[in-house]
């Protein structure tokens, strides 16, 4: 199975770490669907020797238990891929008093932040450098469209990273984010590969599913055949001019100085209003005095204080605030979703 080699599956390989991967292990999430069967097969194509597939890959699965005997299936579905291509298996399931909301009032936020901490648990204990998903670009579209209907700003619209750094030894990474899910059934048809389906992606009980069976469909028919396209260029582009402004702020607080331990003075309110369009928000009016601080005329430097606040992603603009010495404290941050 999974022999075929798809031209649609070529393109994983450019969202691949610059490093040869192979060297540092690939911990795979497989939920069991389509996406992640077909990643999977795709990287273990990629590592033709039996013995180095089991050394350098591995699979995760997070039992949600949510569907009873078919989540039950799910688990069985994809031990038994793992085992037939002898790769090592590692499972976790989430017990009933785990489903409860984060504090974003999610629940969907709290099972997804129970999966990525068992997925990087077991790439820690497996010496592994990197975990993939099997996000798509579908996925990246309905994500960015989700975004818009509830309002967002141009980090939003950067939608779903290609890969992100989870902590200084683990990468996270997206290789199908460029390869649609039409393209994924092409290759798993053309390999005689099965997979399951989860009848609740066909519900409507969740906005995503809402927008992926119904606005979507809608959109595709009646104002543009090609919007996943569109909204997938559009997160890329927003990703850019996020990256230029990243720079920016960076670049901003490199000239700011230490205050207290969550706050960052900056001597000018040229650089307050600089900054608060890229993520920085006041949190105390009016000015004082910086003591023994005084300008060429004599007369007092007056500063301002200011906290981060970012809707894009905490632990980028943490540790652009810890390099330079601050502890950064988060006011309002919506964590979003997407995995």
């Amino acid at each position: 199975m999974c022999d075929v080699e798809s031209e649609n599956m070529k393109r994983l390989s450019l969202n691949l770490p610059s490093t040869p991967w192979q060297e540092h292990g690939v911990l795979v999430a497989v939920s069991g669907g389509a996406d992640s069967t077909a990643l999977l097969c795709s990287l273990r194509q990629e590592i033709p020797r039996v013995e180095e597939c089991r050394r350098f890959l591995a699979v995760g699965h997070v039992n949600h238990g949510l569907r009873g005997d078919e989540s039950d299936g799910d688990a069985r579905f994809v031990q038994k891929l793992a085992e037939q291509w002898g790769l090592r298996y590692f499972e976790r399931s989430i017990l009933p008093e785990e489903w409860t909301q984060d504090s974003t009032g999610s629940r969907e936020a709290a099972a997804r932040n129970i999966r990525y901490q068992f997925l990087l648990e077991t790439a820690h204990q497996l010496g592994f450098r990197a975990i993939a998903t099997g996000h798509t670009a579908n996925d990246q579209a309905e994500t960015v469209l989700h975004r818009l209907v509830r309002g967002t700003g141009l980090s939003g619209l950067s939608g779903i990273s290609a890969h992100r750094q989870l902590d200084e030894a683990v990468t996270l990474i997206r290789p199908l984010l460029n390869v649609r899910r039409e393209e994924i059934i092409e290759y798993l048809t053309e390999n005689g590969q099965r997979w399951r389906n989860d009848a609740t992606n066909a519900e409507n009980d969740f906005t995503r599913n809402k927008i992926r069976n119904r606005l979507l469909p809608e959109l595709r028919t009646h104002f543009n055949p090609k919007i996943d396209d569109a909204l997938c260029r559009l997160a890329r582009l927003a990703r850019d001019n996020q990256t230029v402004l990243d720079e920016l702020v960076t670049e901003l607080l490199d000239r700011c100085h230490r205050h207290s331990s969550n706050v960052a003075e900056f001597e000018t309110p040229q650089l307050r209003d600089n900054l608060i369009p890229l993520g920085v928000t006041q949190i105390s009016a009016g000015s004082k005095t910086n003591p023994g601080g005084y300008g060429e005329g004599g007369e007092p430097v007056s500063t301002e204080q200011f906290a981060v606040s970012d809707n894009r992603s905490a632990g980028e603009m943490a540790a652009v605030l810890r390099r330079l010495g601050y502890d950064p404290v988060w006011k309002d941050w919506d964590a979003g979703f997407g995995g």
